[in-house]
This record gives C-alpha cells, structure tokens and sequence, in this order.
C-alpha cells in the first residue's frame, strides 16, 4: 500500500513539474464545442485517478499497478500535446486525433496484451472521460457566470 501511495505522489510531481513548463495542452472537442485543455483539467485528472487507483483499480480481476501507471502516463503524455486532439461525441465516445501515436486502450495499439488493452479501457471510461465531462461542466460555469 505504501508503494502505490509513493507511486502516486511521484507521478503527480512529476506531472506538476512537466506541466508548470509547459504551456500548451491538447484540444477537446466536447459535443461540438472546442475547448482548450488546461491546468485544471490535469488538477480534476490527476484526482479521478488517485480516486480510481487507490479505491477502484485494486479490486479489478488482472490488477497491475505498473500496467496502470504506464497506460496513465502515455494518457497524460498525449493529452499536454498541443497537436492533441480528444473527441467526446454527443453518444459520449472518445475519438482522437493525432499524429504522433495511438492513445491507449485504443483500436490500433500495437503490443499490448488483452489484459492491458481492459486495463486500459477502464482507465479510459473511468478517469478520463469523467475528468472531460467535469472539466466542460467547469467551463460551461465560468462561461455563464460571466
């Protein structure tokens, strides 16, 4: 349990110092309206998943944590990218447009095992997608009360 712990604290340093740097974030395309991702959807991101690492994720059949961060990290990867584009269509599916590789758990992956792909998947439909539909709610707020 320590372990997990000092491994989510790592990450969230690690993802607190790469995106203090950096000042560009993909783009999400959330029902038709484009958003620019920003500081507070890495903040409501990294949230979801402490919540689904340390409450969720241990109780699944296959439980990796090194899988798990791994699939977390490309996630986080792609999603600073400026030339990343994330889709969330009005039947919520995710879509993707990029051009320098594949989001995982994704048609396309090459090299991941079935169990990984799952894993994947989950991390997918239970910590990004919710951090997206906050993060819009965020901003469809800040938008009204302006």
């Amino acid at each position: 349990m320590k372990s997990i712990k000092l491994t989510i604290l790592l990450l969230l340093f690690v993802v607190v110092t790469t995106t203090s740097n950096a000042q560009s974030y993909a783009t999400l395309r959330y029902w038709g309206k484009e958003y620019k991702l920003d500081r507070n959807f890495i903040g409501i991101l990294n949230e979801n998943w402490s919540n689904f690492i340390v409450g969720e994720a241990p109780r699944f059949r296959y439980y990796d944590p090194n899988d798990y961060q791994d699939i977390y990290t490309k996630i986080v990867n792609n999603l600073t990218n400026p030339s990343f584009i994330i889709i969330v269509t009005e039947s919520n599916q995710l879509q993707w447009q990029n051009a320098i590789g594949i989001l995982p758990g994704t048609d396309g992956e090459k090299g991941r095992s079935k169990r990984s792909y799952r894993r994947a998947s989950l991390v997918l439909n239970r910590v990004v997608m919710p951090a997206l539909t906050q993060f819009t709610q965020l901003k469809q707020a800040q938008s009204w009360s302006k």
